[in-house]
């Protein structure tokens, strides 16, 4: 089944016009924006669903979906601190398995990118030590 995201955005839009606090439609719009790959613009609607549920009563499991989405475009953005404050917000408001593995995923890529930053450090030392041993020899 083939989705129109473009009629269907314009469907959620005007429905916004008329109820601008339905946080149901303002998570439909944001999970648009997940799935086209437009993460800034889901992250700014996740974050607006996110203050929508708080003032007007939305459910834990909403909540933690919003949360989520955010997280997984700010992952897919390499933003991972926002991701993991995303996706340990979605789990202090219920707990998933779908939050716990994405957090998982999120540290394993920012103890990769860690360990990568580590190794051009020491590989800088290296270097480093090398010139000033060559420099000391008179080379």
């Amino acid at each position: 089944m083939e989705c129109d995201f473009d009629k269907a955005m314009h469907h959620y839009k005007e429905s916004i016009k008329v109820f601008p606090y339905d946080l149901n439609v303002r998570m439909k719009i944001a999970g648009i924006f997940l799935a086209t790959k437009k993460y800034e613009e889901c992250i700014q609607a996740n974050l607006r669903a996110i203050w929508i549920g708080y003032e007007n009563g939305g459910t834990v499991s909403q909540l933690a979906i919003a949360y989520i989405r955010a997280g997984k475009a700010y992952k897919e953005l390499g933003e991972y601190a926002s991701a993991e404050k995303c996706f340990m917000r979605s789990l202090g408001k219920e707990f998933t398995s779908q939050a716990c593995s994405l957090m998982v995923k999120v540290r394993q890529l920012m103890n990769a990118e860690k360990r990568k930053c580590g190794a051009s450090n020491s590989k800088e030392k290296e270097l480093k030590k090398e010139a000033i041993s060559l420099m000391h020899d008179g080379k």
